[in-house]
């Protein structure tokens, strides 16, 4: 069986605010973080052509390769390119 720690939540729950920064909605795509390999992939996309431009920026901005795949050398690496990422998204707007 294997463990989520703090650090694998950390991962996601940062992918998550990237993916509403982005106008995608959490259920629309998958986020998946290998604990063993230091992956974190997107293993489906959303339907329609408007979000999947947007899902597409929103890898891009993390800096994913083909196939929609990010791997660093080191968990301080893919923390640093989230919050690379997000700090150059688009701003939550307030309503």
């Amino acid at each position: 069986m294997s463990k989520i720690g703090h650090f694998e939540i950390a991962v996601l729950m940062k992918v998550n605010e990237l993916a509403q920064r982005h106008g995608l909605e959490l259920w629309e795509f998958d986020a998946e973080y290998d604990t063993e390999t230091g992956e974190l992939s997107f293993p489906s996309t959303p339907g329609g052509a408007d979000r999947y431009e947007r899902f597409r920026k929103m890898k891009d901005a993390l800096g994913c390769g083909e196939g929609g795949k990010l791997q660093l050398d080191s968990d301080a690496a893919l923390l640093e390119a989230l919050d690379t990422a997000l700090s150059t998204a688009p701003r939550p707007r307030l309503r």
